[in-house]
């Protein structure tokens, strides 16, 4: 049986790069209606790190939360779940909101 990786179509860093900011997009539009408070402090996309991670906005406001999308060859399922855990609706919008 051939490995799972041989078998999935694997995104490239370059197509990490845009879908993470499609899904980040996306995934804001669709959480903003579903919940009556949505946070003011906005989530911005990075595209280095070896692994997807979310960094919250420092309590001083001097920059946005920070999601960073690891740049190398991966799923775009995979790439999904990232997103969706860290930017919206997981992280920073339970972050954001206990701050504000």
């Amino acid at each position: 049986m051939a490995a799972w990786h041989k078998r999935v179509a694997l995104l490239a860093p370059d197509e990490v790069r845009t879908s993470s900011e499609a899904l980040v997009q996306s995934a804001e539009a669709k959480t903003r209606p579903v919940f009556d408070l949505y946070p003011k402090a906005v989530c911005r996309r990075r595209g280095t790190g070896s692994t997807g991670n979310y960094y919250i906005q420092p309590l001083h406001g001097s920059r946005p939360g920070l999601f960073y999308a690891g740049l190398w060859p991966q799923p775009k399922a995979s790439l999904a779940t990232t997103v969706y855990h860290g930017p919206s609706p997981a992280n920073h919008l339970q972050m954001a909101l206990a701050k504000s």
